[in-house]
């Protein structure tokens, strides 16, 4: 039994799929729980809805087609966010992280600064702005 603050962290194996069943499917963290180092739970249970209400307008007398449409888009996004998901929690729960979790957080927003430069997003590096002494 976890003490008083403790909250155990489930999730779904990275690259989690299941067989195709006729009309049924899942969507959020039915279908892709991962921890919540990635930020993206909110975000993919809707984009899966939205994804899943498209292709269902769209042919809405069979629901085969529409859901291994919504299927074969889930899966790949999934697990691209599940592996995201699973990579920061093994880094910020690492020993080097309990060592010194401040040069960690500023290696990872340094990565996404990085990344959003690529993008056109912008960024900043936070170990630039981060104070010393």
């Amino acid at each position: 039994m976890a003490e008083q603050g403790e909250r155990p962290l489930e999730m779904l194996p990275v690259g989690h799929r299941w067989d195709p069943v006729p009309g049924v499917t899942l969507i959020g963290d039915a279908a892709h729980l991962m921890s919540p180092f990635s930020g993206q739970g909110a975000n993919s249970a809707m984009l899966d809805a939205a994804d899943l209400a498209r292709e269902v307008a769209a042919t809405p007398h069979d629901l085969t087609g529409p859901v291994a449409r919504y299927e074969a888009t889930m899966f790949p996004r999934a697990e691209h966010d599940a592996a995201g998901a699973a990579q920061g929690l093994e880094r910020f729960f690492s020993a080097e992280a309990a060592a010194d979790p401040v040069a960690v957080f500023a290696e990872a927003m340094a990565e996404v600064g990085a990344a959003g430069a690529h993008d056109g997003a912008g960024g900043t590096d936070p170990a630039a702005t981060r104070r010393t002494g």
